[in-house]
This record gives structure tokens, C-alpha cells and sequence, in this order.
């Protein structure tokens, strides 16, 4: 498998890449605060993945993700992962906007993982926009990013985070530029 460099200049849009196999070194602070171990990461190219991180179409965005290639409904686009915390932990984490719940006593932050494709996933708050939801499985630590109809290259992926997001969040949303 061909996998990308992931660094904070590629995670934030610069360009990087290998032909080979290759992966990055990752050594992030978690989410509860501790420094943890580099970690070597196969990031997958957008070829392989069918699915890249670049600009929004939501104004304030940053990131968004996109789909490079067609995903039928009910197809896994990706899945959600991060450093996993339970709640006790997840409680002290400043920054909760990459933060999700799958069940009791089980969280993941992905803010400190760059490589994980559906952190770039926002919310467009437009029901008739969403494209994708989350099927969490906490016993898997993760959440698998489904296809709620036929997504097509160059749309971008949008899921509704939920009115707790919103209703904990300081922040105002963007409109969607088309």
C-alpha cells in the first residue's frame, strides 16, 4: 500500500507523498493531556481511500473532507478514531470539538491524529445536505462513517453532530458556499 507523510504542514494542506511505502511518525499530546508514544501511521493516499481533506465549502470551516471517487448508499466511507478516553477523561479535555461519545465510558478524540480522515468530516447544518452518519461502535473504539445516499467525486461529506454539539459549542456556524 502507497501511503502519504502526515505532518502539521500536510495535515494543514501542504503537499507531501511518497510512491512506496512509508509512514509518519505521529508524537501528539492526548486529549487528557499526557505526551504519548510516536506512533508510525500507513496514512492512505486519496486514491486508495477515495477520499481527500482539503478547503471547506463552509465559510470558517478550514478542512473539509471529500469524496475523490463515487460511494454508493450504505458504503463505508472511513471510520472515526482517535485516542480513546473514558468519561472521567474526556471531562477534562479543553478542546472538544473532535471529541465524540460512542457509549458509556467511551469517548474518542481524534483532534490529536491528523491522519484520521473523518476528523475533516463538518456539519453543514442543512439536513438536505447531510450525506453521512456515524454508526458507533464503542467496543471497537471507533465510528464508522455510512453513506446515507449515493455520494458523488467532488462532493463533500457533511453529518449532523447532533444539537449537544451545537448547544456546548461557542461557535457560530458557516453558510455553505456552492
Amino acid at each position: 500500500m502507497a501511503a502519504s507523510l502526515v505532518s502539521d504542514e500536510t495535515a494543514a494542506g501542504g503537499a507531501g507523498g511518497t510512491d512506496d511505502v512509508s509512514a509518519s511518525l505521529l508524537s501528539d499530546e492526548s486529549a487528557a493531556g499526557a505526551a504519548t508514544e510516536a506512533v508510525a501511521v500507513a496514512v492512505p493516499t486519496p486514491e486508495e481511500s477515495g477520499l481527500e481533506a482539503r478547503p471547506s465549502r463552509i465559510q470558517g470551516a478550514g478542512l473539509g473532507l471529500f469524496a475523490v471517487r463515487d460511494f454508493d448508499e450504505g458504503a463505508v466511507l472511513c471510520d472515526y478514531t482517535g485516542v480513546s478516553l473514558r468519561t472521567v477523561e474526556a471531562l477534562r479535555v479543553k478542546d472538544k470539538s473532535y471529541l465524540m461519545r460512542l457509549g458509556p465510558q467511551s469517548y474518542i478524540d481524534s483532534k490529536p491524529t491528523l491522519h484520521v480522515l473523518a476528523r475533516y468530516i463538518n456539519d453543514a447544518r442543512d439536513p438536505r445536505l447531510t450525506n453521512v452518519r456515524f454508526d458507533k461502535q464503542p467496543e471497537a473504539k471507533r465510528a464508522r462513517v455510512v453513506a446515507l445516499r449515493k455520494i458523488f467525486a467532488g462532493d463533500e461529506v457533511y453529518v449532523d453532530y447532533g444539537r449537544w454539539y451545537w448547544a456546548a459549542s461557542d461557535v457560530t456556524p458557516g453558510k455553505v458556499s456552492r
